[in-house]
């Protein structure tokens, strides 16, 4: 189980791993599948994908990742990777813990980008 951005880089992600995000005194419990990541459960009661999105305030989810991911992505409420690329995966997911830890995401951003991208 990963749980913050420390152990998301010690230990990655890969398919059935997973993610909790916690902010603003509520939990998010994410699985992670071939394409996309499944909320299992939450706090709060919200079982929509994009909860821990609404959360942040990300009004487009589907935007935002996109952005990240460096590819269109398809539907869905937690927008869909390409089938088991889950170093996009670990790049939006790391951006999010650095959105709820404080952390400027910016920098991170442009290192992490593919240079085709």
């Amino acid at each position: 189980m990963v749980e913050n951005l420390k152990e998301l880089q010690e230990w990655g992600l890969d398919y059935e791993d997973v993610v909790t995000f916690k902010v603003k005194g509520e939990w998010y419990e994410y699985s992670v599948e071939n394409d996309y990541l499944r909320i299992q459960d939450s706090s709060d009661g919200n079982d929509n994908n994009n909860a821990i999105f609404q959360v942040l305030g990300i009004k487009d989810p589907a935007t935002f990742a996109e952005k990240h991911y460096g590819y269109k992505v398809s539907g869905g409420g937690w927008p869909e990777f390409e089938d088991e690329d889950y170093v996009a995966l670990i790049r939006l997911v790391s951006i999010l813990y650095m959105m709820i830890e404080g952390m400027d995401w910016k920098e991170y951003f442009e290192a992490t980008l593919a240079p085709n991208e």
